[in-house]
């Protein structure tokens, strides 16, 4: 006789066959198999408590995170997942933005309320995944091309959030390019007024009148 659903109670319940399984008890003597020494051998760094190697020693030899390329930079997309360049953002859908009703200013706060969002640590970017045909005013960190086109083509806008202030490298490197472009912009106005000079030079040589007298011309003396 099988038993129903309706006869089953909390204390029937056990885990799957195979999902468990018992913990290894070592030091419980020489009868356990794992008794005295408890599997870890005689001596050596790695018998000790707390011992052992720290993670990626190799022996000795080169590790392989040294070994394998790297590429630096604090303005690559590809750099190393280090320091405080690498950025974040959190994807929202514009079809997930439908739910509001139509004149809604949409941000971070109101998509968290909302249960779009978890958290607000990182900016939102709106991908363009979906369809919204309400008008909307969306306050973001970033838009996709397709996100914008149709935020827009139902009547609504994007406003772009102000990311952080460049620093680092990035912030070396914009001053160094305004500077270009700014000794760039002063040395236009020379270059043109030095270019100018000589043709205004070969223009007044090639105006200046004649001198020579022509060569049929009748000789004068000043006998009479």
């Amino acid at each position: 006789m099988t038993v129903g659903l309706e006869d089953k109670g909390l204390h029937d319940l056990s885990p799957a066959k195979g999902s468990t399984k018992v913990r290894k008890r070592v030091g419980r003597g020489p009868g356990s198999g794992t008794g005295k020494t408890s599997g870890r051998g005689q001596k050596g760094q790695k018998s000790r408590s707390g011992g052992g190697p720290r993670p990626g020693f190799e022996g000795g030899q080169m590790p392989i995170y040294m070994r394998i390329s790297k590429l630096r930079g604090s303005n690559k997309k590809m750099s190393m997942p280090m320091g405080p360049f690498r950025t974040h953002t959190i994807p929202v859908n514009v079809g997930q933005l439908a739910q509001f009703e139509a004149g809604t200013t949409v941000d971070a706060a109101l998509l968290k309320q909302a249960g779009v969002l978890r958290h607000t640590r990182h900016p939102v970017k709106v991908l363009g995944e979906g369809e919204l045909t309400v008008k909307l005013t969306v306050i973001a960190g970033g838009f996709s091309a397709q996100a914008r086109e149709k935020i827009e083509a139902a009547g609504g806008t994007c406003q772009l959030l102000e990311g952080p202030a460049p620093h680092g490298r990035q912030a070396v490197k914009l001053e160094k390019q305004a500077a270009y472009e700014a000794s760039k912009g002063s040395a236009a106005p020379k270059a043109e007024k030095a270019a100018k000079a000589p043709k205004a030079a070969k223009a007044e040589t090639t105006e200046a009148p004649a001198t020579d007298a022509p060569a049929d011309a009748p000789e004068t003396s000043d006998e009479a």
